[in-house]
């Protein structure tokens, strides 16, 4: 049902107390005069309200459907009807009150007027006491008491409370700013580094090798390839002076991260709790390559691990995280949409053994068909659902491409479709509760007043106030029921 909701003026100016609209309570219904609200054909009592002066009128049923709000509770109502007028007296703001009255003529729909502060339209929620019908609007008005915050650990000595700030607070101070700033450019210069050395040109071949005889040695890069080299080293000692360049590049990178944990470990308010964070492990896995290469840089038989050791040192980008809030939110989005993710996986895994299984019986028959078994055709099949399709395999029979085709499909659907609203609506859980807090962190630190709900765009003035709560005829012009 649709209805609309009309204010009515009456012409009788005999003011009300304020202590009879709302100091009564129950004792409203033993007042002097007080007659029943008429009743219309159906059975159905008509509801007046009085906002500041505007009446609006509907049906008891209809305010009767949510029965745990301030209107549709008889009870709750009672303490704000004026016994002379039989109106429901409420000094609130009259242009919010349509929306608040359209949330019981529409079933539920509580729509928020563009043209007014929302802080004030919560307040007349919360007044109205709304939000006990929807669980949706309670966590958006009234949010669950979040469990008592734990005391901030701090260090005993001042000292030490200065240098964490400095290191792990890069907004405490400039000069905090300045040392996060000159990390992250290190961060990436060590990653460009990394990137460089495993050029053609650049490569090195072997580090620091003591042999007792004739020894024939890989290329030692920091990344495997295809096109590596066996190089024949006589007996000796052999330097390489293109190693010892990365090498003492290397060394001042690490020196600085080495630098960077120490000194949050010895700043540290608690020390096992950072060993153990994500960020503690992250600084950790940083330097330790180049410490395990160094100890072992005098073995041979360890050169074949140091490529994988080296590989490691990929972790230093994941230090970026510690400055950058989008990391930040990225890795909270994925670490909420950890219980969603593995399902997709599932139904990913059933798809790529389901089209294995049928692309392989219906390419058999074919001589130079490529998939020569089910697992064979897992590459393809994963290759195909992603949208790569390299073409080292591919169908070569009618019946092949059409299932090809659908794979396809399914995985556009399975891997794009399915895990986007869910990873959306994380991220925006976790974007919107980021806003949240630097607005509470605003309010505390800037102390800002409560916002004026009342401005003179919409507002009443203070000198027109005087006569809005009076008793009205009952000759209303015109109004709705839904």
């Amino acid at each position: 049902m649709q209805a609309a909701s009309f204010a009515a003026a009456s012409s009788n100016k005999s003011s009300l107390d304020r202590g009879d609209v709302y100091g009564r309570g129950d004792d409203f219904d033993a007042a002097r005069g007080y007659e029943a609200p008429p009743t219309s054909r159906l059975g159905s009592a008509r509801i007046k309200i009085n906002v500041r002066g505007m009446v609006f009128e509907t049906y008891e049923e209809t305010l009767a459907q949510y029965p745990q709000t301030l209107l549709g509770n008889p009870k709750k109502r009672l303490h704000y009807l004026n016994p002379l007028s039989g109106e429901y007296c409420f000094d609130r703001n009259k242009f919010l009150f349509d929306s608040i009255l359209f949330f019981y003529q529409s079933h539920g729909i509580l729509a928020f007027p563009e043209d007014i502060p929302k802080e004030c339209f919560i307040e007349e929620i919360r007044f109205f006491q709304l939000q006990e019908v929807d669980e949706r609007i309670k966590k958006e008005i009234d949010p669950p008491e979040k469990e008592a915050a734990k005391p901030v650990v701090l260090s005993d000595s001042a000292i030490k409370r200065k240098i964490w700030d400095l290191f792990e607070h890069p907004d405490s101070s400039v000069m905090a700013d300045l040392l996060a700033k000159l990390s992250v450019i290190i961060i990436i210069i060590s990653t460009v580094t990394f990137c460089l050395e495993t050029m053609e040109s650049l490569r090195y071949d072997v580090v620091n090798v003591c042999v007792n005889e004739s020894v024939s040695l890989r290329n030692n890069s920091s990344t495997a390839h295809a096109s590596s080299i066996e190089t024949n080293y006589p007996k000796g000692c052999f330097v390489d002076k293109q190693y010892e360049l990365w090498h003492t590049i290397e060394a001042v990178y690490v020196a600085w991260f080495t630098f960077e944990y120490l000194v949050r470990l010895f700043s540290s308010p608690q020390r096992c709790k950072f060993v153990k964070s994500a960020m503690g492990m992250v600084d950790l896995l940083a330097i330790v390559p180049y410490y395990i290469t160094l100890i072992t840089r005098g073995n041979v038989s360890a050169i074949p691990v140091l490529g994988i050791i080296r590989l490691l040192r990929i972790i230093r980008l994941l230090k970026l995280s510690r400055y950058s809030r989008g990391l930040k939110n990225l890795a909270k989005t994925l670490i909420l949409s950890g219980s969603d993710l593995p399902s997709m996986f599932a139904v990913m895994i059933i798809n790529v053994v389901l089209f294995s299984s049928v692309i392989f019986h219906v390419e058999n028959e074919i001589p130079e068909s490529d998939f020569k078994s089910i697992p064979d055709a897992f590459w393809f099949s994963v290759i195909t659902m992603t949208t790569v399709g390299y073409g080292d395999q591919v169908p070569k029979g009618l019946l092949g491409k059409l299932v090809a085709t659908l794979c396809a499909v399914s995985g556009i659907v399975i891997l794009f479709c399915f895990p986007t609203p869910v990873l959306l609506s994380h991220f925006e859980e976790v974007m919107y509760g980021d806003k949240d807090k630097e607005k509470d962190d605003d309010k505390k630190i800037k102390k800002q007043e409560k916002p004026v709900c009342e401005n003179k765009i919409y507002a009443i003035k203070e000198e027109d106030e005087k006569g809005l709560f009076e008793e009205r005829d009952n000759n209303l012009n015109s109004f709705a029921v839904p």
